[in-house]
C-alpha cells in the first residue's frame, strides 16, 4: 500500500509528529509512505530509510499541491491539521481523490470542529483523534453514532508515546528509580508529582499553584516535578517557601529527558484551562506507567475523559479538591498505586505503542478501501468503542458535578446546550468579547 501523510509543515508540533511517525511506521510494516508538509522544520529528514520519503512542497497554489500529492500515485492521502484543510480537499477531489476507492482521502481535524462547507464531508473520509472528538463533532454535526460511520466520520488514534534506549518507567527497581530522580535533584523516597507540558498559559491553570503548596504543606515527604510551567514567578515563590522539594524546568523537545522526568514522579495531576483533545501529555507518561489524576473540562477540550479510564490510567476528577484527595489516597496506599502504575503501563502498551495506531490506521484504510466498510471487524470495533464512550459519558461528568438534583438539572442544561454547534460558538463569540 501507498500511502501519503500531510501535515501542515515539519515543526515540532503534536499535529507534525502524528503524520511523521505514522509515516515511519507504515514503512517498517513494508508499505511505502511519504510525508509532505508546505514548509520545513526539524522533523524533516535528508536522509530516510526505505520506503519512506520527505518532502517539502514547492508548490504555489492548492492545485499545484494536489498534482504534488497525486504524483506518489497513493492508494490512500492521510491530512492532518488542526481543522479540514477544506481548499485542500476541494483541490484533491477535483483532481481524482475519493472516499470510495484509491486514492481514498482522509482528514484529520484534530480539534474536532465542522466543516465551513458540510459538503466537504462527502469529499473526504474523516478520522477523528479518540471517541471523546467524535462524541462532539457528530453532534456538532446532528449526527447519529450510525449516521456519523455511515458518512465516513469514525476516530482513529493518531497519539502515540515514544520508546527511549535506553527504556525508563515508574515500574523500574528502587536503585534505578533513585538515581534517576537524583539527576532532577529529588530525594529518593519522596512521594512525587508533577506535570509536563508546552509552556503556554492555557496548557497550565493557575489552580496548579495552589495544587502544590497545598500537597507540599499536607505531606512533608512531597516533592513537585515540572517541565515547562509558564507561571514562573508564582513557581520562583513556591521555590523560595519549599526550597528543593519544588523542582520546575523549562519546556524541552529532549524526549528521553521527558521520559526520565516522567519515571521519576508517582503520579500526574493534569489541570489544563482549556483542556485537550487528546493528550501526547496522557499518553506519553502512560506509555512509562505514570498514571493521571486529571481535572474534566466539560464545557472545553475534554479528551482527558477518554484517556484517563477510571482506575486503570489514573482518575478525572471535577476540581482542585478532588485532584488532592485522589492524591491522598495514593499516598497512603502504595499498594493501590503499584497496581495502577502497572495497569497505565499495561493499557498504553495495549492501545498506544506507534506499531498499534499505524496497523490500525492501515485497517481502517483497508475497510474503506472494500466494498462494505461497516460490515469489517475494524469498523464494527470502532462502533462499539465509540458506543461505549457515549454510555458513560455524561453519567460520568454528572457524577463529579451533580451532587443533587438541582445541580445535575444545571449540568444537564450546561451540557445540552455545548452539544450544539451554534450555542458552543456564540458562547466562545461572547467569552472573546469580554476577554
Amino acid at each position: 500500500m501507498k500511502v501519503v501523510q500531510v501535515i501542515p509543515n515539519f515543526q515540532l508540533g503534536g499535529i507534525q509528529k502524528a503524520g511523521v511517525v505514522m509515516a515511519g511506521e507504515l514503512a517498517k510494516l513494508g508499505h511505502e509512505a511519504m510525508v509532505i508538509g508546505r514548509d520545513g522544520g526539524p522533523r524533516f529528514l535528508d536522509e530516510t530509510p526505505d520506503g519512506l520519503t520527505h518532502r517539502v512542497s514547492e508548490s504555489q497554489d492548492e492545485a499545484g499541491y494536489a498534482r504534488e500529492i497525486l504524483a506518489f500515485e497513493p492508494d490512500a492521502i492521510h491530512i492532518h491539521g488542526p481543522a479540514y484543510d477544506e481548499p485542500l480537499v476541494e483541490a484533491l477531489a477535483a483532481a481524482g481523490a475519493r472516499v470510495d476507492g484509491a486514492p481514498l482521502l482522509i482528514s484529520t481535524p484534530v480539534f474536532g470542529r465542522p466543516p465551513e462547507s458540510r459538503a466537504i464531508l462527502k469529499k473526504t473520509r474523516t478520522a477523528v483523534v479518540g471517541t471523546y472528538i467524535l462524541y462532539r463533532l457528530r453532534h456538532w454535526l446532528g449526527m447519529s453514532l450510525d449516521k456519523a460511520f455511515e458518512s465516513g466520520v469514525v476516530h482513529q488514534p493518531v497519539v502515540s508515546f515514544q520508546a527511549t534506549d535506553p527504556p525508563h518507567s515508574t515500574l523500574d527497581s528502587d536503585e534505578v528509580r533513585a538515581a534517576r530522580r537524583a539527576e532532577f535533584g529529588l530525594p529518593a523516597d519522596a512521594f512525587v508529582i508533577g506535570r509536563i507540558g508546552r509552556a503556554t498559559p492555557e496548557k497550565w491553570h493557575p489552580a496548579n499553584i495552589s495544587l502544590i503548596d497545598r500537597f507540599l504543606t499536607a505531606h512533608p515527604n512531597g516533592a513537585w516535578l515540572s517541565v515547562g510551567c509558564p507561571l514562573e514567578e508564582e513557581i520562583g515563590e513556591l521555590k523560595r517557601k519549599w526550597g528543593d522539594r519544588v523542582v520546575s524546568l523549562p519546556q524541552s523537545s529532549d524526549y528521553d529527558l521527558l521520559a526520565r522526568a516522567f519515571a521519576s514522579m508517582d503520579v500526574q495531576v493534569f489541570m489544563s484551562c482549556a483542556g485537550e483533545c487528546f493528550a501526547a501529555t496522557i499518553c506519553e507518561p502512560a506509555g512509562v506507567g505514570l498514571p493521571t489524576i486529571a481535572t474534566a473540562n466539560p464545557v472545553k477540550d475534554n479528551g482527558q475523559s477518554e484517556q484517563v479510564v477510571e482506575g486503570v490510567t489514573g482518575h478525572l476528577v471535577g476540581s482542585l479538591d478532588g485532584a488532592l484527595q485522589r492524591v491522598d489516597a495514593l499516598v497512603a496506599d502504595r499498594e493501590a498505586l503499584a497496581r495502577l502504575k502497572q495497569s497505565t503501563h499495561d493499557y498504553a502498551h495495549s492501545r498506544w505503542t506507534p506499531e498499534q495506531i499505524t496497523a490500525e490506521l492501515v485497517e481502517t484504510i483497508e475497510a474503506w478501501l472494500g466494498e462494505d466498510p461497516l460490515a469489517t471487524p475494524r469498523m464494527r470495533r470502532l462502533h462499539d468503542e465509540a458506543a461505549a464512550f457515549d454510555a458513560g459519558y455524561l453519567p460520568r461528568l454528572l457524577g463529579l458535578y451533580g451532587k443533587n438534583a438541582r445541580s445535575r438539572a444545571w449540568w444537564n442544561l450546561k451540557l445540552a446546550a455545548v452539544r450544539n454547534w451554534r450555542t458552543f460558538q456564540l458562547a466562545a463569540s461572547i467569552k472573546r468579547k469580554l476577554g
